[in-house]
């Protein structure tokens, strides 16, 4: 499988990856950018340069699948998770340490803002706390429920959100708790609560969590509610994320648009339209100045902070020649190309070698012009 990056500025593919057999599950960038780490459903993990595409390193050791690779704050180190019920650290490709304690499969792991801990989690809903430096455990938490969606720190590494649900899917939790206690400061749940994911905002005033297909906030400090964020025509919202000045919200879901919200009280800012099919993520720049959006045919935008759309952005494999017309390799797979498009638009043996009328197509992938989509 595949990781391609992008240039923001241009649009244009700057770096393609062979990475993995397997599908790619995770994918991060070094602190500085000159390295992303991959990892798929298989037992390795890679490191790749990203000024030319080159692997420097084969993490290789575990005896499961990799579910996760993320980066120490400094890029330093990484760290490893794996269906084998073990976290590995690892310096220059090296593993440095094997943390061992975990009783199931571990599914991620996350440094604190400054590195110097370290939360994992496994399939049976503990929570693992560990010095990042030495591997000593500090603490083992369960989670109110069994099956964790995912766990968040704040920006002090004071705190941190689990949020969990039960086997049934009955029921859900959130939780946020002190480091250093353990304890719950709060906690949320009940029948029909299900929260999926849940992050602080910068700053640590609110912490937001979707559920029931709309993004909830409340009080960071005690749980107290605040406003929540609903999906547009009552369609879920699958994924948001806070600007990097915690005063906006950004939601996307299944009305193919991404909405851009106040986070001082919950009214709509903007809406970002274009996308033809539902949008499963969203990411801002560092500097606040641009969004990503992906939708579920893996067509990606991006928008400045004004909501215009400056590239649309295909899945890799396809391209736009000078012409304006679009074409594709005959080696890939058809179902992904009638999942980008559809068979309606017109037949997918079209797409191999021959062109195809844009005129159709690129309406199909929300553009106006050739322009925007060249050089891909």
């Amino acid at each position: 499988d595949e990781v391609v990056a992008w240039s923001v500025a241009s649009g244009e593919v700057a770096l393609r990856i062979e990475a993995h057999e397997a599908p790619v599950t995770s994918a991060s960038w070094s602190p500085d950018g000159s390295r992303i780490v991959t990892a798929a459903r298989e037992p390795v993990a890679y490191v790749w340069s990203t000024s030319t595409g080159t692997r420097e390193h084969t993490l290789s050791g575990h005896e499961g699948d990799v579910t996760m690779a993320s980066w120490r704050p400094g890029g330093a180190e990484l760290v490893t998770t794996s269906m084998d019920s073990k976290v590995r650290i690892w310096a220059a490709g090296t593993p440095r340490l094997t943390l061992e304690g975990h009783a199931s499969g571990v599914l991620g792991a996350a440094y604190d803002p400054t590195g110097a801990r370290l939360l994992t989690w496994d399939l049976e809903g503990h929570v693992h706390l560990w010095d990042a430096s030495s591997g000593a455990s500090l603490r083992v938490t369960r989670a109110a429920h069994p099956i964790i969606h995912g766990v968040a720190w704040d920006e002090t590494g004071g705190r941190f959100a689990v949020t969990s649900r039960s086997k049934s899917g009955a029921a859900g939790s959130l939780e946020v708790r002190d480091v250093t206690t353990g304890e719950a400061t709060f906690e949320l749940g009940g029948y029909a609560f299900k929260p999926s994911r849940a992050l602080f905002s910068p700053g640590g005033e609110h912490i937001a969590a979707i559920t029931d297909g709309s993004v909830l906030f409340w009080s960071a400090r005690d749980g107290t509610p605040d406003f929540p964020v609903h999906g547009a025509d009552s369609r879920l919202v699958l994924d948001f994320v806070w600007s990097p000045d915690g005063e906006q919200l950004v939601t996307v879901g299944s009305d193919h648009t991404a909405r851009v919200w106040s986070a001082e009280d919950g009214s709509a800012v903007r809406a970002l339209e274009g996308h033809v099919n539902a949008l499963k993520r969203a990411e801002w720049s560092p500097d606040g100045t641009r969004l990503v959006t992906v939708s579920s045919d893996d067509v990606m935008r991006i928008w400045t902070a004004s909501g215009e759309a400056s590239a649309a952005l295909l899945p890799s494999g396809v391209a736009v020649t000078p012409e304006g017309y679009l074409t594709a390799p005959e080696r890939l797979e058809l179902g992904a190309l009638h999942g980008v498009r559809g068979a309606e638009v017109f037949s997918l043996e079209q797409l191999a070698p021959t062109y195809n009328r844009p005129d159709l197509v690129l309406p199909r992938l929300g553009a106006q012009d050739p322009e925007h989509l060249e050089h891909l």
